[in-house]
């Protein structure tokens, strides 16, 4: 399950033309406001409109409601509550065609087609699927003449009429037999309230009601016609039951509002009570969740983060028999060093290092297990932070003293002191993956406060990539307590393989297993094997063209990269996976803040608004194009949380460095250029009404005082960064808002220190570090 992060993401149900208006106005005077108290409170705010951006690709690749649907479950799986509220007028909407049909139902449906022409229409566009468990029929793409939708229309119109037709004979159950009738918006409202247990505690219903609606084509934008131009019959039918059923269900949570008919168009005066009910009844939750959220102490939700990442990868574990066997032999034994375990990127050392934590657990029962995956959360990735959250819960199990020295030297001494706490009844084992992930900071890579000899009843088990990493190691560990990660047996990887395709509810034709077996046999590498499955589990059993490129950065970069360009356009690939790849440590961006970042790129926000068929109401890249490409990038990213924010990063280091190499070396400073503008208007939003220029009072976000620096030097805006290091303000507001340095109390709330290395230091050490010298 996902875990649920600090960004409250509303899904917005509508139908589209005729309630603009009301949408527009929401976007403008309500999301805006939300958006400032979730700031206001370490939180982040965004609302899902899809109805704006979704109806062109998705439209033309026939993935509409999939995203839709998609996009709402990720509201209800990561999101606190509220996460769902509909807008509901006299329209019932677009009836999609269904997207897949399970195969005995179809062909139970082409026995009841009356005609050989509806017959072969019905046959040209679904085409049996086997690769489906079951097998499917899937509705195919638009190509040609028909991704002009005036010329699809007709045939669509001609595919849901054979549909009703057909299984109006037929007996199905009201869930099947929804998908031929529904529209998208219904489709929304079953998912997102009707079938969701605690729907009356947080999903909010508006639904408005046009007095004297005629009922011909002068109404054409506010109800369903049929092409005669007279009333849909069947559409208000369903209509008027579907609002009866919210009304039975949430009861209080449905509001109404009327409006009136004016002879072209319809009063507003609404409008406005729209607005404050919608303010009203999403405070009240967002505001809950959030006093819910803020008695979690850092540390717990430090390691919320390690435990979510950890069994993410631990998923699926198959062989690596004769290490984990290594590590459970060197936990028994009485050896004092700790054990290392190495391999490449991509081998799997995060996986084996999960996977090895159920087992210590399963096989030492008495052992406290203390784990950390450096790199997942930015804390993990700090030196002084990493052994500060360390020291903290080992003396949380062991009931150590709770003060902690501030200054990375102090606490390197400490380490072995709090280590020292572990007794024979209650052994201690550390596991710590992938210390090349390690930021430079406090030169904390050299491994100087990794003990050479542990204390009684500890064991530490560590992994890394070769390198610098390794020999830091070696130069502290005898040479047989370092240990190389093998490649994974073809065996292993075809068993890994199938469980991944069956969870996935996928399978492969012959010839397509073999050619992802062939190709990981070249490297053994569970990376690639997990890269290709994600390629394969998209092919058909009709898909003939294959062909998966070898290496790690060849599949990335020729494959998965090629795809998705094709698919969304180089352009929105490039600057989405670039901005990601720029950010410090590649931590990541926010979602509402890559859009508003792509959104003030004006190369590329200067190209969507040339192709797009729809204004949007703000000058705002639709959050419906970057679904469509998330949809696609999904199992390609991972979430990190960061100063109350969840980021968007890479699911794998590798990720980040092809990005980097394909999108962003040639287009550094113009990417950091983009990237320290949207931060200074984060960090200095205040704009004298006279003179039109900032004020420069830095009361803007936390998060963008502590990236501005960076992004600037990175720019290489030396001037401007120069400026604001001398600026006395920022400095008091970054040492007052952001923290000189982080520090935790007895309770594991953060505090503020004037003490140790302070966190403004870091931007003088950059500065110094990257200025240009003459």
């Amino acid at each position: 399950m996902a875990q649920k992060d600090r960004t409250f993401r509303i899904f917005v149900s509508s139908t589209f033309t005729d309630l603009q208006e009301e949408r527009n106005a929401l976007q403008k005077e309500v999301f805006p406001k939300l958006k400032e108290l979730c700031l206001k409170n370490g939180c982040q705010f965004q609302a899902i409109d899809l109805r704006w951006g979704i109806g062109e690709e998705a439209g033309i690749d026939q993935r509409t409601m999939r995203i839709c649907l998609e996009e709402l479950k990720r509201c209800q799986t990561t999101s606190p509550r509220p996460n769902f509220i509909l807008l509901l007028g006299d329209r019932y909407g677009w009836r999609p065609l269904p997207e897949e049909i399970p195969a005995d139902e179809f062909e139970a449906i082409e026995k009841h087609v009356k005609g050989d022409k509806d017959g072969k229409l019905l046959a040209a566009w679904y085409k049996k699927d086997e690769n489906a468990i079951p097998s499917v029929y899937i509705l195919q793409p638009r190509t040609d003449e028909f991704t002009d939708f005036e010329v699809w229309e007709p045939l669509e119109k001609r595919l849901r009429s054979i549909f009703l037709n057909a299984v109006s004979e037929m007996s199905l159950n009201p869930d099947a037999l929804a998908k031929y009738i529904t529209s998208a918006t219904e489709q929304e409202i079953r998912n997102g309230a009707l079938k969701v247990e605690d729907a009356k505690e947080h999903v909010f219903c508006f639904f408005r009601e046009i007095e004297d609606l005629p009922r011909d084509k002068r109404a054409k934008n506010y109800i369903v016609l049929k092409d005669d131009d007279k009333p849909d019959t069947e559409a208000e039918e369903l209509l008027n039951r579907l609002k009866k059923r919210l009304k039975d269900n949430l009861s209080d949570n449905v509001i109404e509002y009327k409006a009136r008919w004016t002879g072209s168009a319809i009063t507003t005066d609404h409008i406005e009570k729209l607005c404050r009910d919608v303010y009203n009844s999403l405070e009240k939750i967002i505001l809950s969740e959030i006093e819910q959220i803020k008695t979690k102490s850092s540390l717990e939700k430090e390691l919320e983060a390690h435990q979510s990442f950890g069994e993410e990868r631990a998923k699926v574990f198959i062989g690596r028999d004769s290490i984990l066997k290594t590590i459970n032999n060197y936990i028994k034994e009485k050896t004092s060093y700790p054990l290392a375990v190495y391999g490449e990127g991509g081998s799997g050392k995060s996986a084996l290092t999960a996977f090895a934590l159920g087992e210590t657990s399963k096989n030492h029962p008495h052992a406290e297990i203390v784990f950390r995956f450096i790199g997942a959360t930015p804390n993990s990735s700090d030196g002084r932070m990493l052994l500060e959250d360390l020291c903290r819960q080992i003396s949380k199990i062991y009931g150590g003293e709770e003060n902690l020295p501030t200054s990375y030297e102090d606490l390197v001494d400490e380490f072995p002191k709090r280590l020292a706490l572990a007794t024979p009844d209650k052994p201690l084992v550390l596991f710590l993956d992938s210390l090349d992930q390690l930021s430079e900071a406090y030169n904390a890579r050299s491994l100087n406060w990794l003990p050479v000899e542990l204390p009684h009843n500890v064991k530490i088990i560590v992994t890394t990539r070769p390198g610098e990493y390794l020999v830091a190691l070696r130069n502290r560990i005898p040479q047989d307590s370092v240990y190389s990660l093998e490649p994974m047996s073809i065996k292993e990887g075809e068993l890994v393989l199938d469980r991944w395709l069956k969870d996935a509810g996928r399978k492969l034709q012959d010839f397509q297993k073999k050619e992802v077996l062939n190709k990981f046999s070249d490297c053994g590498l569970p990376l690639y094997l997990k890269l290709a499955f994600e390629e394969a589990r998209l092919w058909k059993s009709y898909t003939e063209e294959i062909k998966l490129n070898k290496g790690k950065e060849g599949i990335i970069k020729d494959n998965l990269f090629k795809r998705l360009e094709n698919d969304h356009g180089r352009l929105l690939v490039s600057r989405s996976l670039g901005y990601i790849a720029a950010t410090r440590e590649m931590n990541g961006l926010a979602e509402d803040e890559l859009l508003d970042i792509l959104s003030s790129d004006a190369e590329f926000f200067n190209d969507f608004q040339k192709r797009a068929k729809h204004k949007p109401p703000e000058p705002k890249l639709p959050v419906a194009v970057w679904a469509r490409l998330y949809f696609d990038l999904e199992p390609y990213l991972g979430r990190r949380s960061h100063e109350g924010t969840s980021l968007l990063t890479f699911f794998h280091r590798e990720l980040g460095v092809v990005s980097t190499s394909e999108y962003l070396d040639d287009n550094e400073v113009k990417f950091q250029r983009v990237l320290s503008d949207y931060f200074l208007k984060q960090a200095d939003p205040e704009i004298d009404a006279r003179t039109k220029k900032r004020k420069k009072t830095w009361l803007g976000s936390s998060r963008a005082l502590s990236e501005l620096p960076f992004h600037l030097a990175r720019a290489e805006r030396w001037d401007e960064l120069f400026e604001i290091l001398v600026d006395f303000q920022f400095l008091e507001q970054k040492a007052a808002r952001v923290g000189v340095q982080e520090n935790i109390d007895a309770k594991g709330n953060k505090t503020k220190s004037y003490t140790g290395p302070l966190a403004l230091l870091e931007d003088y050490d950059l500065t110094i570090n990257n200025l240009p010298q003459e």
